[in-house]
Formats: C-alpha cells, sequence, structure tokens
C-alpha cells in the first residue's frame, strides 16, 4: 500500500471517531533525531581516515556538538517525571530574554 493511500485511509478512520491520536514522547527523536546524530559520527569519521580538508572537519564538528549537547539534554530531561519536564521547559522559556539586550 502506498504511503499516500495509507494515510488518507488513516485520515478518514480519524474522521469517523474510530481512532484518536496519540503522541508518544521520544517517537520523533528515535525516528529522526537520533539516526541523524549516527550518520553525523560515521561522516566525521569518514572525514578522518579519508584526510579531509579542515575546514569540512569543522564544519561536522559544528554540526554535531550543539545537536550532541541537545540529545543529551534530552535524554537527562526525559528521566524526570512530566510535571518536572513542564516546569524546566517554563523555566527554560525565559532564560535566552535574560541573555537578549533589550531592544534588541
Amino acid at each position: 500500500m502506498a504511503r499516500s493511500n495509507a494515510c488518507t485511509g488513516i485520515k478518514g478512520v480519524k474522521s469517523w471517531k474510530l481512532v484518536t491520536v496519540e503522541r508518544r514522547l521520544g517517537e520523533r527523536r528515535a525516528r529522526e533525531f537520533a539516526p541523524t546524530l549516527v550518520a553525523l559520527q560515521r561522516v566525521a569519521n569518514e572525514a578522518e581516515t579519508d584526510q579531509k580538508p579542515t575546514d569540512v572537519k569543522d564544519r561536522i564538528a559544528v554540526t554535531r556538538k550543539p545537536m550532541g549537547l541537545f540529545d543529551k539534554g534530552y535524554q537527562d530531561i526525559s528521566r524526570l517525571p512530566w510535571v518536572v519536564q513542564h516546569g524546566a521547559i517554563k523555566l527554560g522559556a525565559g532564560i535566552p530574554a535574560r541573555f537578549i539586550p533589550k531592544g534588541g
């Protein structure tokens, strides 16, 4: 079955109220983010063995480092109870304002 047909079928079943959508924490990370980190690590390893130019290696590292930090932060926060996660997100939303000059 083609993906478009499956999506159309799922929308129909949802519109008949036979099923409901349920989001699961971490599902998207497992499907999209984690494989990207693995691919970036593989590319970084290949860049070392292929003797790629330094600027290429630097660009790979600049991409990998923040993604790795986000992933570690997500893993740390996901172990906390939902109420604590929610509070941390609310607290974190105010942090950038402390570093952005007023009017900027």
